[in-house]
């Protein structure tokens, strides 16, 4: 599910292309009470039930910095978050799997 939300907003936000006043107007939270309700619901997902994607943490970080210096209009970065933790969340279960089960 996270591999599939990372690729469609990566290859919409390409088709679609920047807003017309991506580089006008800087995106800023407008409604406190939505982003702190919503930065609680995060903090409590990713620290409750995705304690494994903190792997993924280093390559997010460069996929970030990558997309700050294109023109990819990803404003909430869900590629990075999404993506990038769902490829290598996969990948490393491969990779950590035990024989056993």
């Amino acid at each position: 599910m996270h591999i599939r939300a990372g690729i469609t907003a990566l290859v919409l936000a390409k088709e679609l292309g920047p807003r017309r006043d991506f580089t006008c107007i800087p995106t800023v939270p407008h409604n406190v009470p939505f982003a702190l309700l919503g930065a609680g619901m995060l903090w409590f997902g990713w620290c409750g039930f995705n304690a494994g994607s903190a792997l993924a943490a280093p390559v997010s970080v460069f996929v970030l910095h990558y997309r700050a210096r294109t023109s990819l209009d990803d404003t909430h970065d869900v590629f990075a978050c999404h993506g990038v933790a769902g490829i290598m969340g996969a990948v490393l279960t491969g990779v950590f799997a035990s024989l056993r089960m």
